[in-house]
């Protein structure tokens, strides 16, 4: 069986030489009196490096990353700044002097979890949420619509509504 199959294979191989054999000749003469075809187009190589890849993608991850603090105003990092703080004495000592009466009483009544993710939603959404408006953060309270009064004397009032009718 395994004589039979090796001849098998031996003509197989003898008719494609003797059918490739004109051809071969045919091209040859072709070549020879510049009637071939176009030639082999050159072996491609990319107009971009790896390096330039790797920069694209760090300049669109740069971008992505300070997309959040793109169109930001003075508020919205404020609120940013006291919202990352972590300590209370590090809270105290951020300048609050860009919010309104009613955006600080706000600021200053967020509890820790509150201001957490305020932190993590960045100073955009910072700046939507001290104006009150859809910031993206469930369940975040809006600040008042109208400050909460404080009495004008050093006398401590229990109960602002009845020193407001006397």
């Amino acid at each position: 069986m395994g004589l039979l199959s090796n001849i098998w294979k031996m003509l197989v191989l003898a008719i494609r030489a003797i059918v490739a054999l004109p051809l071969d000749c045919l091209a040859w003469l072709r070549r020879v009196l510049g009637l071939g075809g176009p030639p082999m187009p050159l072996r491609y190589v990319p107009e971009t490096s790896v390096e330039d890849v790797l920069e694209g993608f760090r300049d669109a991850q740069v971008r992505k990353a300070g997309a959040g603090y793109a169109y930001v105003g003075r508020l919205g990092h404020t609120v940013f700044r006291y919202a990352v703080a972590q300590d209370p004495a590090i809270r105290s000592a951020v300048d609050l002097t860009d919010l309104d009466d009613r955006q600080t009483d706000w600021l200053l009544g967020l509890r820790d979890e509150e201001l957490r993710r305020l932190a993590q939603a960045g100073p955009g959404a910072c700046e939507l949420a001290a104006r009150g408006r859809r910031c993206g953060i469930v369940g975040l309270p809006l600040p008042a619509d109208e400050p909460s009064r404080i009495p004008q004397s050093g006398a401590v009032v229990p109960f602002p509504g009845l020193a407001l009718a006397a």
